[in-house]
């Protein structure tokens, strides 16, 4: 299921970022659509309402031990937690490595802003509560639901000096990036975490994924740091009967996400996922499982292969690189 960006197609004089300065403008090759350009397609954009339907975001927070999912939330995980008993651990481990990644950028690079996209429900666990002790951080929540948003204005209304929400989709960045807060956020020009967890897979097109997170990267700061997670299966055996069950569950739950007006999921491997971040210098340990990014599992616990999730920090470099041949040659091969 293609999503539905509308970027318009790159022209010279829509190359570079009215954002940045002549010095820090990226190399040719590498810089993507205009401010005024973004701003223009996000005008095309419309968020919509549908309290009919299962929703992702409260199935996130019901998967997390959250109360703020509604019945038809609730009967959509009884099914899939049947077809997928570790579904919940997936969500709590990726989740894990979220704050443990939250607190890497704090603690060992200084970051202490934050703009965290599609980012959900707020619950117990999110990023803000390690962030709202340092007098200078700040958050920047995006989403591209409106009762989400809601949600986190009640929120921002609470932490007014901390904390912003700015409606708007990853995949329509103008609607993002032309946001006041957004602006706000970037203007230091220091180095900021960029939070996609649980966003690039639920775009089919690679290419399409590649354009609109250049579209981000390229107007952070040098020293910034890229969040990300993404589905796969990648790691399991297909000759082992217990991983291809797994692999086969894991199937059949990211299909049944687009059963019901949501976005489906796509899986990629790892190899993929390095390619959508080509450009950018990944962090040690590179690209893992959300179980053992930073962290080594407990004796007994499962296989960190089985959180079945990706977790990738890649810091933006001061020189910016083009993007590999591969990575934006359109779609790429998916997991078998």
């Amino acid at each position: 299921m293609p999503s539905n960006t509308q970027l318009p197609p790159d022209t010279p004089e829509s190359f570079a970022p009215e954002s940045l300065s002549a010095s820090d403008n990226p190399p040719e090759q590498h810089r993507s659509i205009s401010d005024t350009a973004l701003t223009i397609a996000a005008e095309n954009w419309k968020p919509a309402v549908d309290l009919c339907c299962p929703h992702p975001a409260r199935i996130r927070d019901f998967l997390l031990g959250g109360e703020n999912s509604y019945a038809i939330d609730r009967a959509w995980c009884a099914e899939q937690l049947r077809i997928m008993p570790s579904l919940r651990r997936i969500y709590r481990d990726e989740r894990g490595f979220l704050l443990r990644a939250i607190r890497a950028a704090l603690q060992e690079h200084g970051i202490d802003r934050f703009l965290a996209i599609d980012t959900g429900l707020p619950s117990a666990g999110s990023l803000h509560k390690l962030v709202l002790p340092n007098d200078s951080g700040r958050v920047v929540y995006t989403d591209h639901d409106p009762v989400v948003i809601a949600h986190l204005s009640l929120l921002a209304d609470q932490h007014p000096e901390h904390l912003a929400c700015v409606p708007g989709a990853f995949t329509y960045p103008g609607t993002i990036l032309s946001a006041d807060d957004t602006k706000l956020l970037l203007a230091p020009r220091s180095p900021v975490g960029l939070v996609l967890v649980g966003v690039l897979d639920r775009i089919e097109d690679t290419h399409e994924l590649t354009n609109a997170l250049q579209c981000y990267t390229e107007r952070l700061p040098a020293g910034s740091l890229v969040i990300v997670t993404h589905a796969t299966v990648d790691g399991l055996d297909p000759a082992d009967p217990a991983d291809r069950a797994l692999t086969e569950q894991m199937h059949r739950v990211c299909r049944a996400y687009a059963t019901r007006h949501m976005p489906s999921r796509y899986l990629r491997t790892a190899e993929e996922v390095r390619h959508i971040l080509s450009g950018l210098h990944l962090v040690d340990p590179g690209i893992t499982f959300t179980a053992n990014w930073h962290t080594t599992p407990a004796k007994g616990a499962p296989r960190p292969v089985e959180s079945l999730c990706l977790a990738a920090v890649a810091e933006v470099p001061s020189v910016r690189q083009p993007h590999g041949e591969a990575a934006t040659s359109g779609r790429l091969s998916r997991c078998a």
